[in-house]
């Protein structure tokens, strides 16, 4: 009731999950008018992953840049590859995970959600049944219909890119040393 804001960190099987599902129905029931942030767990790892990679060549580019000054153009484009090819892989993963996320909600089924204990399912049930407007049929429709994709699907959306601006900042930033270095040995010669 203090928030005006969900925060879901997602993952595979987000919504198969009854313990994920229950916290969106708590909230969607006390505040159904609030925001819904998403964040991929699996693409911020894979950010960071090729961030860090990237920021390891780089170093070893600016190491090796006063032994390879006469060919620092085409070690530029040459180490410049990985980087765009990578990009590429995130934009088709986000896709991905997109459609994924689109395929979990459809077919959403809180009875059908996993769940260790089965007590703890009839618990949950009874829970939204008791503060969900409708109950849980009616949760179901929500997770399944427009409301949820609006919620949920436009917060991946709200950037023109495919991955939001600043991933991509975060991968390419470590390149900018080294691209300005390649300019200048190109002025130079």
């Amino acid at each position: 009731r203090r928030t005006n804001e969900l925060v879901m960190l997602l993952s595979d099987g987000y919504f198969s999950r009854a313990w994920c599902s229950f916290e969106v129905a708590m909230f969607a029931s006390l505040n159904p008018n609030g925001e819904v942030s998403v964040l991929l767990l699996d693409m911020c790892t894979r950010v960071a992953i090729c961030s860090f990679c990237n920021w390891l060549a780089c170093a070893l580019w600016l190491l090796m840049l006063p032994i390879l000054v006469q060919n620092a153009n085409i070690i530029t484009i040459v180490n410049s590859v990985p980087l765009f090819t990578a990009i590429a892989s995130l934009g088709r993963q986000m896709a991905d995970a997109k459609a994924t996320l689109q395929k979990e909600l459809s077919e959403f089924s809180f009875q059908h959600a996993d769940i260790s204990c089965e007590l703890d399912r009839a618990r949950l049930l009874q829970t939204i049944q008791d503060i969900f407007p409708g109950g849980v049929v009616k949760f179901n429709e929500m997770m399944r219909t427009r409301w949820f994709e609006d919620h949920v699907l436009m917060r991946l959306e709200r950037q023109k890119a495919i991955l939001p601006y600043w991933m991509l900042l975060a991968i390419s930033l470590p390149y900018a040393p080294f691209l300005s270095a390649g300019t200048r040995v190109i002025f130079v010669n």
